[in-house]
Order: structure tokens, then sequence, then C-alpha cells
């Protein structure tokens, strides 16, 4: 299991979200910055300090007779972890393949400023994380549709 996949798996393990702050070049390493629970379904994100600014990756679980599943690809990009005035900054979208039927789970990822308290998706709420103001609509693919900002 690779360090990213650890630091992941971590954060998934663990019955409380993030509180790490996004990394700066002070930083070694990987850490949890956000992370969405579905029933049989999570996505984690984690981040790390490269000699180019914030690299922050998605890593995408299924779980199975109890036991959380990588899936079976998962992607990230650079990001500038500045908090906006307003609204939400998206960053980064991504489907990936999960469970044994090979499902779309596909994520947005984005920061939200200060005066958003949430992101509504169809029925779902996604609420920011509280150090990083990090939100990850996530849905199987043919459920996801252009979130709104609450």
């Amino acid at each position: 299991m690779s360090a990213d996949e650890n630091v992941a798996r971590a954060v998934l393990d663990c019955d409380a979200d993030p509180t790490s702050a996004w990394p700066t070049e002070h930083d070694a390493g990987w850490r949890g910055v956000g992370i969405w629970r579905g029933q049989d379904m999570a996505v984690v994100a984690i981040a790390r300090w490269t000699g180019r600014g914030v690299l922050c990756d998605l890593d995408a679980f299924t779980r199975l007779d109890d036991r959380w599943w990588p899936a079976a690809a998962t992607g990230g990009s650079l990001v500038d972890p500045v908090v906006p005035a307003h609204g939400v900054t998206w960053f980064f979208e991504q489907q990936v393949a999960i469970g044994e039927d090979d499902d779309l789970l596909q994520t947005r990822a984005g920061i939200a400023a200060p005066d958003v308290t949430a992101v509504v998706m169809g029925t779902e709420t996604f609420r920011p994380a509280h150090t990083t103001r990090l939100v990850l609509p996530t849905a199987l693919a043919d459920d996801f549709t252009e979130p709104s900002v609450v």
C-alpha cells in the first residue's frame, strides 16, 4: 500500500472529519483535508506540498463485507487553496468506477467561502470541512447534478 493510500485509509477509518489545514512548503507528506461518506462509498481528499504548490488527490472507496476497498482509479489536481470571498471555487472533478458493478462515482472538489454553509445536490447536503473549507459533492454519475450553494 502506498503512503498516500495509507493516509486516505487512516482518514476513512477515523470517525471524525479531518482537521488538517492545507499543507504549506514547510510540511512534508500527505494529510487528510476532507471526506464524503455514503452508505457503501466514500471519497477522501488528501493533500501534500510539491515544489509547484499543493497537490490534492481524491481517493474513492467502496465497502464490501464490512471492509473498504479502493476504487479502480483515483485522481488529483494542483490547487491554490485560497478561500474565496463568496460562493465556491471548483478546482477538480472526477468519475471513477467503483464497486462490484463498476458504477461510476462522480465527485467535484471545491473550496467554499466563509458565508457558504452547505452545497446541495438533489436531496443531499454537503458541508464544507471546518479547517480547509473543502466541499466534495458526490453521487453516482447518473444522479450527479449541478450543485447549488446555500
